[in-house]
């Protein structure tokens, strides 16, 4: 602008008084310029407003900011995936396998023990678990029960001294399992033998893989008995039948399962007394389904 506010206003005023005494021609350039003039005087209004709510907002915003410069963000053009190490950590299989229980005879891994469609030829007798009382131990739940080291015995497994065999232990833990289907003598039943320490249970499964071999309690009856699986290692699967033998309580058939893991022996039986069970298994299945259980004490589980 050529002029300011004030002078602008002042010559307007002026031409504005000399119109009103003038004629003619002359009249009419005033008129002109003075029509000019309101026109430069409403757009100096305008600015000069604008001006001021510029200065308002300037103010209002510095007095948000304490006085310092405010920036605007620019709206992002993406979404940064989170880095893996800040992802929400997940169980895994192997650490769940790592807890362990420590092993004592007087209390329950539930963990430990297998369900009643885990045992050998589950869909054949539909077994269910007996009660503990019914297996003459010491009741620790409604099915599992303990047995001291110095309990007698008649027989526990068909090659091993029963006496012998749990006096090499700390205590023994046992479920009972009858079948609900099926006809005549059907059992199955799990123990599991607890030691001092690894070494001795490791002692302890070497000697009872020995007495199914040259010391077998049934040697010269008749009975046949067979080693159908296991590593020899830390486990093991023996076949018995009773072929000719005129033992009369004798089962037709019995199937046995040793495994061994830390300082504990789990051992797993199936009897029948009607001969008409196969003698083919998924041994290795069993064993390893076993083992799986008894991981929950330790040793070298997979």
């Amino acid at each position: 602008m050529s002029k300011d506010f004030d002078t602008a206003l002042a010559d307007a005023l002026d031409h504005t008084a000399h119109a009103a005494q003038t004629t003619g021609p002359e009249a009419a350039r005033i008129r002109g310029r003075k029509r000019t003039m309101r026109k430069r005087i409403a757009l100096s209004t305008v600015s000069l407003a604008l001006v001021a709510i510029g200065a308002t907002a300037a103010f209002k915003a510095t007095s948000s900011t304490g006085g310092a410069p405010q920036l605007t963000a620019a709206s992002p053009t993406h979404t940064a995936s989170p880095s893996p190490a800040m992802s929400s950590p997940t169980g895994s299989a192997s650490a769940t396998s790592s807890q362990t229980t420590t092993a004592d005879p007087h209390q329950v891994a539930q963990a430990a023990w297998l369900t009643a469609g885990q045992l050998p030829f589950a869909s054949t007798f539909r077994w269910k678990a007996a009660s503990a009382d019914s297996t003459g131990g010491q009741q620790l739940t409604s099915t599992v029960a303990y047995l001291p080291n110095t309990t007698t015995l008649q027989t526990l497994t068909m090659c091993a001294d029963p006496t012998k065999l749990l006096d090499r232990t700390v205590g023994a833990q046992v479920t009972a399992f009858n079948a609900t289907t099926g006809t005549g003598n059907n059992q199955a039943s799990q123990y599991i033998f607890f030691f001092a320490d690894a070494s001795s249970a490791q002692q302890t499964y070497t000697w009872l893989q020995s007495q199914y071999s040259s010391s077998c309690l049934l040697n010269g009856t008749g009975a046949q008995v067979t080693k159908t699986g296991g590593d020899g290692a830390t486990g093991a699967t023996w076949l018995t039948l009773k072929g000719s033998s005129a033992l009369p309580d004798l089962p037709d058939y019995t199937r046995e399962y040793f495994v061994l893991r830390g300082s504990t022996i789990a051992f797993v039986s199936v009897t029948s007394y009607t001969n008409t069970l196969t003698t083919t298994y998924d041994d290795a299945t069993q064993l390893s389904t076993i083992a799986a259980h008894l991981c929950v004490y330790g040793g070298p589980c997979n």
